[in-house]
């Protein structure tokens, strides 16, 4: 029995040590698409590790071909299919892996749910696959033979075209193919011997059937069956060249792609700027017999379109390739060809799109060649909203897909976040967030796009719980302010305040003083000042200028008396001999009772204050009014160092300090080790300074972690840009288990002369001691005290029926000095 109880014990403490990982905030890594193998090869060539084509299923799942290996660790080469929130279908596992081919550019949904995939296949001996429903390879019998397969259509008796140079049992077909729906060859179909154009077959880009069942056929070619045609010709059902249809065109280059309306006029899209003499840039519409539509306007700004689909509503997408301009790869038209202003021109791509698919539910799936989205990670893969913005909810992730630079712990214990980033926890978030105590998103808080294509580099709150908001970012929602904002409670811009910085200026450090100004640092210079403060309107308040010079600030706190630390890399004084730490008078004159002599020698990134007054620095400095210093280092209230505060070595900056109620320190940083102590990027401190080795060894990846704090349930939230904690994915937020106690006896040597029984308890414990106790606390095992007993003489009784069973603490006040337990309630 007590070896049970041993391992019960044993196993909750290791559960809740200290800078473990908390498990409520989640282990889900980013759906990613990639091109290498298991062998670490790249599968196929370069230009082919792209999407090329997307189905939906009619259960709503959705099928992705290209040139990829595998989806987010899931090995399932050039073709996966994913559930409708954009996770990856575990049911379904490609297995052609042991056979070579470049890539999957077409993929046709059956009616009995088998599905057609083409492309490139065994080094040509093969261009198509029929798959069940699985992903498991049906022999149709006598496989065809072929080239690279760039088109494919699924007409509405069911058998299927597929484009390109294929041989079956000895029949040879150039340009077109089709085939039965069991995947045999059509032999009544007639093009056996017949070449389509002077090029090779394989240029044929795209099919469309009409609703009499004839079919389009574009791409880049100049014949068919004889007949002269210019890269667009409609075939009769019988393969024949319908003459009835506007054949010669005079289409002056390629056409990649086609779309039939309802209504049977043609949409084609390309690398074309004329159609028969009329300019038409990469996009245009025809009537049904293939003259044009010239009553349907045509944006010149249009880039080469390579794939078209239509929304239910009759709006046209194009997918096109990048647009250097920076308006992205897409473009949404109204039924009449204008310009639909309502769909975001997405910028900060960095690629071309090659198919868009406008899926069931509305949503829009985007595919490519590109790998950032909206600024957003997205490789070869996105999905996006009716209006055009960024749709998080498909492949979502926990945690921020870039970097979290601050957090600010609300009075409602809720968290405000900001950064680099696009998504927090599956949703679509630029650059702000709110988060609720179990790490998911707070839907009621949105700031919209007023942050997209920027950074949010600060934040702070304002006594009537508005936020200001600084960072890299421009014409906000096109209010015309850049910089620094004001956000209401729910995130929505506040118009009423009015900072005058210019486009190109910014902040990079925030604070707010108990009048309602607000403190500002970064590429300001208005007034020949970095340093910069607003009135609580956001006018400018030109009498503060703290005379400070203009380099880097990396952190602005207030103190009770409204007295202001800065800290960086700036200097000051006379022959500006003063470096990294200045405090400021609230009229922003240097107070020259702060005792910096020469200041600190390195940049000081980090300031936390003590009620005493006492202020703790952290950064790279190794020295501090000529005198050695750690990586953090403390001062008295009157700015000179406190000599009884320990040094420490990082070799590596310190950016943010939290200091614990019990008056250790948290640090984090981009530190590897702390005075030879092993913690990347977050460790613990005791007050004195010295490093706490009881303190879980952090393993965090990336370059740093930024910001800290406490919750309200005494854990620690660390963030950065890590995407591991400790062996564990996190995206970079993380929270940790934390205990505000001393884990060991404080004095030396107690364990044998204190004792606490029984152990495992049910009802009460006895505390027994060879010197007189003085008090007693009880603790649960966050450090969270629950009840204190006061005890005279050398034993004393508690009791702890009252509690759940759990792991607490006693805290032992004796003539031996403070001693703790831990102990089992059953």
């Amino acid at each position: 029995m007590k070896y049970f109880y041993l391992l019960l014990f044993s196993g909750l403490l290791v559960s809740a040590q200290d800078n473990s990982n908390n498990q409520q905030w989640g282990n889900k890594p980013y759906n990613s698409l990639s091109f290498t193998g298991p062998q670490g090869n790249l599968s196929g060539n370069l230009d082919n590790n792209q999407v090329f084509a997307i189905a939906e299923q009619p259960d709503g799942k959705i099928l992705i071909g290209g040139g990829f290996y595998n989806f987010n660790e899931l090995e399932s080469p050039k073709v996966v299919r994913v559930n409708p929130d954009g996770t990856v279908d575990p049911t379904f596992l490609s297995t052609i892996t042991k056979e070579y081919f470049t890539r999957v550019t077409n993929i046709l949904v059956l009616a009995d749910g088998r599905i057609v995939i083409t492309g490139q296949f065994d080094g040509g001996i093969a261009s198509y696959r029929i798959l069940d429903s699985y992903g498991h390879v049906l022999d149709p019998g006598n496989l065809i033979s072929g080239n690279l397969c760039n088109a494919a259509l699924l007409q509405a008796d069911g058998k299927i075209l597929l484009s390109g140079e294929h041989n079956q049992n000895g029949y040879i077909t150039k340009g077109i193919t089709r085939l039965n729906n069991d995947g045999t060859l059509d032999t009544t179909f007639p093009t056996v011997g017949q070449n389509v154009g002077s090029v090779q077959a394989y240029q044929i880009r795209g099919f469309a059937q009409q609703s009499d069942g004839k079919v389009i056929v574009v791409g880049e070619f100049s014949g068919y069956r004889g007949a002269i045609v210019k890269n667009m010709f409609r075939m009769n059902t019988d393969g024949t060249l319908d003459t009835t249809f506007n054949n010669q065109s005079n289409i002056n280059d390629e056409i990649h792609c086609v779309k039939v309306l309802p209504d049977d006029s043609i949409l084609i899209g390309g690398d074309f700027y004329e159609f028969g003499g009329v300019t038409r840039n990469h996009f245009a519409k025809l009537h049904p017999d293939g003259t044009l539509d010239t009553g349907f306007p045509v944006d010149n700004t249009i880039y080469p379109v390579n794939s078209i689909d239509v929304q239910p509503d009759g709006k046209i997408l194009l997918a096109t390739d990048y647009s250097p301009n920076n308006t992205g790869f897409s473009t949404r038209l109204n039924p009449d060809g204008s310009v639909d202003t309502s769909f975001f021109k997405n910028s900060l791509v960095d690629g071309d799109a090659n198919i868009v698919h406008v899926l069931s539910n509305g949503r829009i799936i985007f595919g490519g060649d590109f790998k950032t989205f909206q600024g957003a990670p997205r490789k070869y893969l996105v999905a996006v909203s009716e209006n055009g913005i960024l749709d998080a909810a498909f492949n979502p992730c926990t945690g921020a897909n870039d970097e979290i630079r601050k957090m600010v712990k609300l009075p409602d214990g809720k968290i405000l976040i900001a950064g680099k980033f696009e998504e927090f926890n599956g949703t679509t978030h630029f650059g702000v967030a709110r988060i609720l105590a179990d790490g998911s998103v707070d839907p009621s808080f949105d700031c919209g796009t007023a942050f997209l294509n920027g950074t949010v580099n600060d934040l702070a709150i304002s006594g009537d719980g508005k936020i200001i908001v600084g960072g890299i970012f421009s014409n906000v929602l096109n209010s015309g302010l850049n910089g620094v904002v004001r956000l209401h409670p729910d995130g929505t811009l506040d118009t009423s305040f009015q900072a005058p910085l210019a486009s190109g200026q910014y902040a990079t450090h925030i604070a707010i003083q108990a009048d309602g100004k607000v403190l500002l640092s970064g590429e300001i210079y208005l007034g020949l000042s970095a340093y910069y403060r607003l009135n609580p309107d956001g006018s400018h308040d030109a009498a503060f200028d703290p005379n400070l010079s203009p380099y880097n600030t990396y952190s602005i706190t207030v103190q009770p008396d409204q007295k202001i630390i800065y800290t960086g890399s700036f200097s000051y004084g006379t022959g500006e001999s003063k470096h990294g730490v200045a405090r400021v008078n609230p009229d922003g004159s240097i107070d020259t009772g702060f005792n910096v002599t020469s200041g600190a020698n390195g940049n000081v990134y980090a300031a936390s204050l003590y009620p005493n007054g006492k202020i703790l620095f952290g950064g790279t400095s190794t020295n501090y009014n000529n005198t050695t210093v750690g990586c953090v280092f403390r001062v008295n209230a009157n700015g000179s160092l406190d000599n009884t505060f320990v040094n420490q070595t990082a070799y590596a900056p310190v950016h943010s300090i939290t200091q614990q109620s019990d008056g250790k320190i948290i640090i984090t940083g981009a530190f590897s080790a702390v005075n030879g102590h092993p913690s990347k990027k977050v460790a613990r401190l005791h007050a004195n300074g010295s490093v706490d080795t009881q303190f879980l060894t952090t393993s965090a990846n990336g370059f740093y972690a930024a910001s800290s704090l406490l919750d309200d349930d005494g854990e620690l939230i660390v963030a950065g840009d890590f995407t591991e904690y400790n062996g564990v994915h996190r995206g970079r937020i993380n929270r940790v288990n934390m205990s505000t106690l001393e884990t060991g006896a404080e004095v030396p040597g107690l364990d044998e002369k204190i004792s606490v029984y029984p152990n495992p308890a049910n009802a009460t414990v006895t505390v027994s001691s060879s010197s007189a106790i003085e008090a007693i606390s009880l603790y649960d095992i966050k450090g969270v005290l629950l009840k204190q007993f006061e005890a005279y003489g050398f034993e004393a009784t508690i009791d702890i029926s009252a509690y759940e069973a759990s792991v607490y603490v006693l805290k032992i006040k004796s003539g031996h000095g403070l001693s703790s337990r831990k102990i089992v309630k059953l």
